[in-house]
């Protein structure tokens, strides 16, 4: 009887949900970007940890006279924690509510933001404010429903109202599409589980001497230190992606920091896409603080990590550990401080999961 009677209100509530007018439904819609609007300014202020992703990302231009960004993209994301039972250590799953984004193309700034629901986390409103080649503003407004059907839609050109038809910078599908893909990238990096490590590899082990293979990774690792140091200095040609990471599972951790650099180059033959040559994680917390390098193999069309390197700190002691690949992934030597018990197995599946949240953002 009582299940039938939870039933009978699941389907009272759905009609009544579908029964909402747009107007019922935008109004709804603004009273959860005001609540969100004033959450993202009391963030990291009201006594708790923050819950933020930031994501820095330049990407240059074509070499000429002068080197200038052709993007400058600066993204902020704003989550809570549903759920979990901290008695059991199970975090609760991490909802995006806002995302707000900056970016620069050309001289000119432009801003987005995406709202999501607070619970489920599908996107409830889109906004964008940009400005053309030809010194316009453009606004847009679009608000969707829960199955993602534009429900109300506003543009505005020079401050004036406008039609839809009156730019084509956007529309409904393109930022649903985007609010989706923001979505998509924020589960990556915050719900999925990370790859247990692999093993190193046992097989085909390669038939270059170890003595070489140690000095071109070494000479790799170098060239790519010297490439970092370069695309740092300010006012250089950069071409990075920073991912920074405010985190407190539970009430029952302690808060966390993490900030992953992404470093590539911009390939155009035979077809144009960007290549990563150097990763490096950083992770700080109240328990201590780790320090994580992969190197990719320099060798065009290869994606393969080539070194590894650890360095973490628990308790004033202090760690380090370094991992050398061959071609075929094998793991061929490794230097382990004396303070580590037993050799931990070198996490090269990490890597692949670091890729795999850059490659999303970068599609």
């Amino acid at each position: 009887m009582k299940r039938v009677f939870i039933i009978a209100c699941m389907i009272a509530v759905g009609m009544a949900l579908h029964a909402q007018t747009k107007a019922e439904q935008i109004k709804h819609i603004r009273q959860v970007y005001a609540q969100a609007k004033q959450k993202v300014d009391k963030m990291g202020q009201d006594g708790k940890a923050a819950h933020t992703v930031h994501i820095r990302q330049i990407e240059m231009g074509e070499p000429g006279g002068e080197y200038t960004p052709e993007i400058d993209t600066d993204t902020q994301f704003y989550f809570d924690r549903i759920g979990g039972d901290s008695e059991q250590g199970i975090t609760g799953k991490a909802v995006c509510y806002f995302v707000s984004v900056n970016w620069m193309a050309d001289g000119h700034t432009n801003y987005r933001e995406y709202l999501y629901d607070p619970v489920k986390g599908h996107l409830l409103f889109a906004f964008m404010e940009a400005e053309t080649h030809a010194g316009f503003k453009v606004e847009t407004r679009y608000y969707y429903d829960a199955q993602g059907n534009c429900i109300e839609q506003k543009h505005k050109v020079q401050d004036k109202e406008a039609t839809a038809d009156s730019h084509s910078w956007n529309d409904w599908k393109s930022e649903l599409e985007s609010g989706r893909k923001n979505a998509r990238l924020f589960d990556l990096m915050l719900n999925t589980e990370r790859p247990y490590p692999e093993l190193a590899s046992a097989h085909y082990p390669s038939s270059t001497p170890k003595a070489k293979l140690l000095k071109d990774i070494r000479a790799a690792y170098a060239k790519a230190k010297q490439r970092i140091e370069q695309n740092d200095k300010d006012g250089g040609v950069k071409n990075d992606i920073e991912i920074t990471i405010h985190d407190q599972q539970s009430e029952d951790f302690p808060p966390v920091t993490t900030l992953w650099k992404c470093y590539y180059e911009q390939i155009q033959q035979p077809s144009p896409y960007q290549r990563y040559y150097f990763i490096s994680e950083k992770t700080e917390s109240m328990y201590g603080e780790s320090y994580e390098e992969y190197l990719l193999d320099p060798k065009p069309g290869s994606e393969n990590v080539i070194f590894i390197y650890n360095q973490g700190y628990a308790e004033g002691e202090e760690m380090e550990m370094r991992y050398y690949y061959d071609e075929n992934g094998h793991c061929f030597e490794s230097k382990v401080s004396e303070i580590v018990e037993s050799e931990p197995v070198p996490a090269r599946n990490k890597a692949g999961y670091i890729f795999s949240i850059f490659d999303e953002l970068m599609q």
